[in-house]
């Protein structure tokens, strides 16, 4: 269930509070599961950082940090970020593409055709739009940012929009020509998100067909 309107720090505060939990049942100390965040991410999380996640400051959570963490704690992203609000979950998204507000808003105005502005994803990653935001610029946000539109929304059907997009992208493929897809699998913690990526991947292909015969998947 999303939280999306729940006020931006009492949202926090409930990751921070699931975080914890899950660490505690896991058998491990804060210094520990910061080991393991550091051992499988390019991320220098300390003890004292990853505490300060746990007591609800999202400053040092990214999503490479809460993949190790989900994988560590035998649990899904999807279920951990669903607490989150749409705001949030769009700012941590952002920052691990790599982009600034400008170029997000960028994104969407050329996905959309109606500009938006720096100011805009401001407005949204702190979750002061005077009114909520469209579907289009909902899948738009999903589009750039490579989520399903429910992991934004914090909807437990994530997965399934995912899956949902990537057989609808191997449809067009075989309505191509294409006679065979092959997928070379990995395993991650961010189904969804390896899904989603699949779908892009399948997708692109479609839009450069000359004399393809296989699609391979090349997780991130």
């Amino acid at each position: 269930m999303s939280n999306s309107h729940e006020p931006p720090e009492i949202a926090a505060r409930e990751l921070g509070r699931r975080l914890r939990a899950l660490r505690e049942d896991a058998g491990l100390s804060v210094r520990e599961a910061a080991a393991h965040v550091r051992r499988h991410t390019s991320q220098t999380l300390t003890r004292g950082e990853l505490a300060g996640v746990e007591e609800g400051s999202l400053r040092r959570l990214t999503m490479e940090g809460v993949d190790a963490l989900a994988l560590r704690y035998r649990s899904a992203p999807e279920s951990l970020l669903a607490v989150l609000t749409l705001g949030q979950r769009v700012w941590l998204l952002r920052r691990h593409r790599g982009m600034t507000q400008a170029e997000l808003a960028a994104a969407i105005t050329e996905f959309t055709g109606a500009v938006r502005s720096r100011q805009y994803i401001s407005k949204l990653e702190k979750d002061d739009l005077q009114a909520p935001i469209s579907k289009a610029n909902l899948r738009a946000l999903a589009h750039v940012l490579h989520k399903p539109v429910g992991f934004l929304t914090g909807s437990d059907d994530a997965i399934n929009d995912a899956e949902r997009e990537l057989l609808s992208a191997l449809r067009d493929l075989k309505g191509a020509g294409v006679q065979g897809v092959h997928i070379r699998r990995c395993a991650t913690p961010d189904i969804a998100g390896d899904l989603l990526d699949l779908a892009h991947t399948v997708r692109n292909a479609r839009t450069d067909l000359s004399n393809v015969g296989a699609v391979t998947f090349r997780p991130r």
